[in-house]
């Protein structure tokens, strides 16, 4: 994993033990966030702490990438993107992410997303990016279909999410479908 990956407006690095309070403080200010993330409850101080080294284990063992959104005027947690369910042999993987509920509307969860999916395309060789929300979660589908992801299907009652069976909603965005949207920018 990086050290660093820079979008327009937004800079993502690995998670920080000082990051901890910032974290666990997005989750206290956005009581749907956890649900919507299908956490079973919202992290702790101490266990986002404890999550640092595991994270950079997962980076290490090509299971997971965990990237804290920021400025790049302010190094302060924002929010985070996540790789993860890699499928190697497949070549895919899942995306998902959060912004801190002060931070939203800035258009950092689109940057943020968007240079991480560079990132996987061009530099992890990934060929298809999945990403999933239930039905309600209208701006994670907003953002995943301005990025390109095209919506595939509902999967009904598919994750039994703090003790309720949801339906998920399975976007999927192929590499070259975004080296031809980029191209076409271009």
């Amino acid at each position: 994993m990086p050290d660093s990956l820079q979008g327009e407006v937004v800079v993502l690095r690995p998670l920080r033990a000082a990051d901890a309070a910032a974290y666990a403080r997005a989750f206290r200010e956005d009581e749907g966030m956890g649900r919507l993330l299908g956490v079973e409850r919202d992290p702790t101080e101490a266990e986002v702490t404890g999550r640092v080294e595991s994270a950079a284990e997962r980076a290490r063992t090509g299971r997971g990438a965990a990237l804290v959104v920021c400025t790049q005027e302010d190094d302060s947690l924002l929010g985070e993107v996540m790789l993860h369910t890699f499928a190697w042999k497949h070549r895919r993987c899942e995306i998902g992410f959060w912004i801190a509920p002060s931070a939203r509307g800035r258009g950092l969860a689109r940057d943020g997303i968007a240079r991480t999916l560079r990132w996987a395309f061009e530099d992890l060789a990934i060929e298809r990016m999945e990403m999933a929300t239930t039905p309600e979660n209208a701006p994670t589908r907003g953002i995943a279909t301005r990025l390109g992801f095209v919506q595939e299907g509902v999967q009904r009652k598919r994750n039994l999410e703090r003790g309720a069976r949801v339906d998920m909603v399975l976007f999927g965005l192929l590499a070259r479908d975004w080296a031809d949207e980029r191209a076409g920018a271009a």
